[in-house]
């Protein structure tokens, strides 16, 4: 048994656990105790290697002692390191920070090679270089956005997006995606337009996000959540794109226009470049076919009308 009194949970280089809820835990500890001992190093100045959050549960609990372990004196960093890093794993499925963590501080002991081969096989991450750069990207990104890939609301496929902002930018950029709660490929198109205006007009992410028309989007009450996306989405991709957006504005203007109803299909050529349309219709018997082409007819008669699309 050691008193939890001596124990420090801020003395912390062989943690890996973060971000998680000790409530239940600390009510277990409370009802039938510590049941698994602490794993320690050095007797004179102990120091956790596995079982942080019991300690912490304890100590919030009024716990005063604790049952404990020590590993031999002759244990090393590293193999201290490995050791906390296998019981977790043992009872855990770490989550991106804690990937992101493990990480840093197998860097501390073993080289790129080891820790990508040896390590991310037990952490569940693909041993890929391109991987390596976006787990250990994590810890750098702003406390909300940890959190946030923690719990699952933010997902790692968006953290290469958020590193290429500048560390200023990160927040209102995590901030924005919480408000929204976009999809995994939303957050990945969101993230990479703000990096193109930023870059593009020389302004920051909350400049951007305070424009006026952002703004009014963003004040729609929590129960249009669907709306506020789709509307921002398409402000977003408005401000990214502006002759494209005018582009799909004077089509869509045409198209009308024309009054070809549902049934006939006026297609533009990809992204408006290049001056082929193609018209696409189905139809069921002559009758329908005729009334197709009847429609196109009227077009035709409407010289005026039809050059718009190459005006």
């Amino acid at each position: 048994m050691i008193e939890t009194q001596r124990l420090d949970p801020e003395r912390d280089r062989f943690r890996i656990s973060c971000h998680r809820d000790t409530t239940g835990l600390e009510r277990s500890i409370k009802q039938v105790g510590c049941i698994e001992p602490v794993l320690l190093r050095n007797r004179e100045a102990p120091e956790i290697v596995s079982g942080f959050r019991r300690v912490e549960a304890a100590k919030s609990a009024g716990i005063e002692r604790l049952p404990a372990v020590f590993l031999p004196e002759e244990t090393g960093d590293a193999d201290a390191l490995i050791i906390a890093l296998e019981l977790f794993l043992s009872t855990n499925s770490p989550n991106p920070v804690e990937q992101s963590l493990a990480l840093r501080k197998l860097e501390e002991h073993f080289s790129k090679e080891e820790i990508l081969g040896r390590f991310f096989p037990l952490l569940g991450i693909e041993p890929a270089a391109v991987i390596y750069r976006r787990v250990r990207a994590i810890l750098d990104l702003p406390e909300s956005a940890r959190q946030a890939l923690a719990d699952g609301r933010l997902d790692p496929v968006c953290v290469p997006f958020l590193d290429r902002l500048s560390e200023t930018d990160r927040r209102p950029a995590v901030d924005l995606l919480l408000a929204l709660r976009p999809t995994k490929s939303m957050q990945k198109e969101i993230l990479e337009y703000l990096h193109d205006l930023t870059i593009r007009d020389d302004v920051p992410v909350e400049e951007i996000l305070n424009d006026e028309a952002v703004q009014k989007i963003l004040a729609r009450k929590p129960a249009n959540l669907p709306q506020q996306r789709d509307a921002f989405r398409r402000w977003l991709k408005t401000r990214r794109f502006p002759m494209l957006s005018r582009a799909r504005e004077a089509f869509e203007q045409t198209r009308s226009q024309w009054k070809l109803g549902s049934e006939v299909k006026l297609v533009p050529p990809p992204y408006f470049e290049g001056r082929q349309y193609e018209i696409r219709f189905a139809f069921r018997d002559p009758d329908e076919f005729a009334e197709r082409l009847q429609k196109l007819e009227k077009v035709k008669n409407e010289p005026d009308l039809l050059k718009k699309l190459w005006e």
